[in-house]
């Protein structure tokens, strides 16, 4: 029975948004097979603003993927964290797609340790989409919450928490912001 529970726990502390949108950067997350609810660093704004609390030191990361071997449908990414008095504070770029059709997505986000044993950050997203003539750009700002918490040595159980308030692209239209 422990070991169903222990089971369970490393599921839930495994999924994520990224799972839903497999556009949102992160080769440290991808490595781990989309764990980024529990990592920890700068590349974190998009995934968990919480594990940015362990930022000591100005960051910068960048980051080129190609998905799906289509010319000109890469995506292009960058994040830079720097470190406060109370936190950390990252601002993360992600950019995917051409001239018919444009994914960007902006996030500022801060992260603060409460104690050895708990996280928590906040972020705010802009997500755009271009569309080609005839169609309106839609776009949209909405939060997220994350928090960590690391119960013993080694184990993190992390959870994050995008468009809470269900919140739907500008103008409303077929394509649904993920929750």
């Amino acid at each position: 029975a422990s070991l169903g529970f222990i089971g369970l726990l490393v599921l839930l502390g495994t999924w994520d948004m990224e799972a839903a949108d497999p556009l949102i950067p992160g080769a440290r997350s991808r490595g781990m097979s989309i764990a980024g609810v529990v990592l920890d660093g700068q590349t974190n704004g998009f995934g968990n603003p919480a594990g940015l609390a362990t930022l000591s030191l100005p960051s910068l990361g960048i980051r080129y993927a190609d998905f799906f071997q289509i010319p000109g449908l890469g995506q292009g990414a960058f994040s830079f964290g720097i470190p406060a008095m109370n936190g950390a504070f990252c601002l993360d770029y992600s950019s995917c797609g051409n001239t018919f059709y444009h994914e960007n997505q902006a996030c500022l986000s801060f992260g603060k340790a409460f104690g050895n044993m708990f996280r928590a950050g906040i972020g705010l997203h802009y997500l755009v989409i271009r569309q080609p003539d005839g169609f309106e750009n839609l776009s949209v700002l909405s939060p997220s919450l994350g928090a960590q918490i690391m119960p013993h040595t080694g184990m993190t159980l992390g959870l994050c928490l995008f468009n809470p308030a269900a919140q739907g692209y500008h103008p409303a239209g077929r394509i649904r912001l993920p929750r």
